[in-house]
């Protein structure tokens, strides 16, 4: 493989963030900004299912909206097209360009009112696991959100066998598999994806009907966790037996004891910055109001933010002093650009109707996803990875030695296995919002934690599966067209012919593979990374068996790896653009295509 392709191959992979981008479901459907907020677009939602037309087409009422946490382009929302009565659950993987969808049926989903009563969530790992909560149960995909069936609940102590609704649900972004579930003044949680749950310990000892909201995980420390009362109104906070029960909730020991940090109020969730050290926390507070507390020593003390709003909020990943805020029922969404001293109000719905402000979600600090496929998931050891996100380094860089330098423009990558040993990982290719990297040999399986170190210190860190076969294949455009070569044996010689070209508006095109006269033998030489542990790797070509000649590393470049399919089938002349379709240790990797004349 030549070093001009390789070079390309990265490249056209890179996508720097310029600016924060939001994502706001709203009544009147999704808008997307990509400057921070200063600009708002609608975004098309197109399925052509009957159940889910309504009598605004392309335009849902969102009630979750929830992104990819390691691939951003990857959105799902649940809710249904306004004026339809069909409930539907839609993902898109292309930044909202296009979109699929499922059907809920007997699933009611609306937009939340005075709290927080549908849940769209993505396993922070295994990313294929999609999970959909509403007031009446759980639903878990296990394919990104295409199929869907229900999870059996917990039963709440002393009911009298009464299930366990949702109240509040969410994940623990340090591991795969870990959801918490409250209901009324109960938390449960479980560590296998939903099948069992465990009943923590007790929040508060008063019984009454105030009930939690969801359960806040500390960002790299799985033990620390908060959870704050919903529905009990401020001005009841502190008073009598209610005192117990107004306030946040933190708990170092998993849940196991629990105990009250915040001043008597009426609380939403708590929010990390960007870098993870200051916590922030919305709500009504009894004898102040609404208003914001912040603090900076992991809740043992609070002080009172003065502003005059009092919004759920959402920290911006590319900046410790961003803060993003909305209310529901409130067409305005509040930005605050010093540490949440002041918020200025915006309008994200400018035309037509006031409709409101469901949530609004941006992109994780940094997700990591296979350089060749761009899919997130669990990666192969010795496999090629990008890192996505802000603020990884602070120029713009290729390698230019080999074996591929750990450090690049004072840009490092530290992977830690699963049996707690760290690696330095090679490193591409480095820039702010996008570092190609390696997974180093000897990786274990298992979950990695992988840390992302910029020239100027700023630190990202996120979980990373580690499998023996994640097989993905390089592509050269947004056609999917295989990052490959055709090698022809003709007279007793070979000639090697590029599957692609480049016009001269320098895209990248198919260029046909001619299989000549029936003396000529072709054969198709592909690129990936993560295939070079299986043993059993089968292919086909517009879906005709081929032989796989060669599977394993491609010994040139690191992390790289070739397969070598032939000869291509003579019934195949003729086909056009044909699927090539490639399977490793039984997992099969992203489509590709070729064009055979």
């Amino acid at each position: 493989m030549s070093r001009t392709m390789w070079v390309l191959l990265l490249a056209c992979a890179s996508t720097l963030h310029a600016a924060t981008t939001i994502w706001a479901g709203t009544e009147g459907g999704i808008y997307k900004s990509v400057d921070g907020g200063a600009t708002w677009e609608p975004v098309a939602v197109s399925v052509t299912n009957p159940l889910l037309q309504g009598s605004e087409p392309q335009t849902p009422n969102v009630a979750a909206l929830a992104l990819d946490p390691h691939q951003p382009s990857t959105i799902y929302f649940a809710g249904q097209m306004r004026g339809s009565s069909g409930n539907g659950f839609y993902r898109s993987t292309d930044n909202g360009k296009t979109w699929s969808a499922t059907v809920l049926i007997g699933v009611p989903i609306g937009a939340p009112i005075s709290f927080q009563t549908t849940w769209v969530l993505v396993d922070p790992v295994m990313t294929n696991v999609v999970y959909l909560g509403y007031s009446g149960g759980i639903l878990r995909s296990t394919d990104y959100g295409a199929t869907f069936s229900k999870l059996n609940l917990p039963v709440l102590p002393n009911t009298g066998g009464t299930t366990a609704a949702p109240d509040g649900l969410s994940l623990d972004p340090n591991a795969p598999g870990v959801l918490y579930l409250s209901a009324l003044l109960r938390v449960f949680r479980s560590t296998d994806f939903g099948d069992t749950w465990t009943l923590l310990g007790t929040v508060t000892p008063v019984a009454n009907a105030v009930r939690l909201g969801n359960v806040v995980v500390t960002p790299g420390d799985g033990r620390v966790i908060y959870v704050g009362n919903s529905g009990a109104g401020a001005p009841l906070c502190g008073q009598g037996s209610q005192q117990l029960v107004c306030g946040l909730f933190r708990s170092g020991d998993g849940g196991q004891t629990w105990k009250n940090v915040a001043p008597a109020g009426e609380y939403h969730e708590v929010v990390f910055d960007a870098a993870g050290s200051t916590l922030y926390v919305s709500g009504g507070l009894t004898g102040l109001g609404g208003a914001i507390l912040k603090s900076t020593d992991g809740g043992n003390t609070w002080t009172p933010i003065s502003n005059k709003v009092n919004p759920l909020l959402v920290s911006d990943p590319g900046s410790a002093s961003n803060l993003f805020g909305y209310q529901w029922g409130n067409n305005a969404w509040f930005r605050s650009s010093d540490n949440g001293s002041t918020f200025s109000t915006g309008f994200i719905v400018t035309t037509g109707l006031s409709r409101s402000v469901n949530n609004l979600t941006v992109p994780r600090r940094v997700g990591f996803v296979s350089a060749a496929s761009f899919r997130s998931g669990p990666v192969a050891a010795e496999s090629i990875v990008s890192a996505l996100g802000f603020n990884l380094a602070t120029t713009s860089l290729g390698a230019t030695t080999s074996p591929a330098p750990t450090e690049l423009g004072g840009t490092t990558v530290t992977v830690v296995d699963a049996a707690g040993t760290p690696r330095p990982a090679p490193l591409f290719y480095v820039s702010p919002g996008q570092v190609n990297y390696e997974i180093p040999a000897g990786t274990a399986p298992g979950v990695a934690i992988v840390t992302v170190k910029s020239g100027d210190g700023a630190i990202s860190r996120a979980p990373l599966g580690i499998i023996a076969v994640a097989p993905a294949l390089f592509t050269l455009n947004e056609s999917s067209l295989a990052a490959a070569y055709a090698l022809r044996i003709s007279g007793g010689g070979q000639i090697y012919e590029n599957v692609y070209q480049v016009d001269s508006a320098n895209k990248v095109n198919a260029r046909p593979i001619d299989l000549g006269p029936a003396s000529d033998q072709v054969y198709l030489l592909l690129y990936g990374t993560g295939l070079r542990g299986a043993s059993d790797v089968t292919a086909t070509v517009g879906g005709v068996s081929v032989p796989v000649l060669y599977a394993g590393a491609q010994g040139q470049f690191a992390g790289e790896d070739q397969v070598n399919l032939g000869p291509l089938p003579r019934s195949l002349a003729g086909s056009g653009s044909v699927p090539v379709v490639l399977s490793a240790g039984g997992k099969t990797a992203n489509p590709v295509n070729v064009t055979i004349r």
